[in-house]
């Protein structure tokens, strides 16, 4: 899982080839009939360990990241600002 985790945590540099077989992987191990993966797939009310990241945690990440990046392209005048 950490190596997926790792992976995801790319997304944004990741080709589009590459985030649809992750996204896939991770689809396949949501659906597989093991309530315990499940829940820790899916299930954003979990409280892990400190050291122990989510699917839900690396998606925030990725999207503060995302943010991020898209206000720096804001303030670089490269795209138009959102209404």
């Amino acid at each position: 899982m950490s190596t997926l985790f790792a992976k995801l945590d790319q997304m944004i540099n990741n080709s589009l080839y590459e985030n649809l077989l992750l996204t896939g992987i991770v689809t396949r191990l949501a659906c597989y009939p093991q309530p315990l993966l499940r829940s820790f797939l899916l299930n954003t009310q979990m409280v892990f360990h400190p050291s122990v990241r989510s699917l839900y945690q690396v998606f925030v990440l990725e999207n503060d990241a995302f943010v991020l990046r898209c206000d720096c392209f804001h303030a670089a005048g490269l795209l138009p600002l959102r209404t």
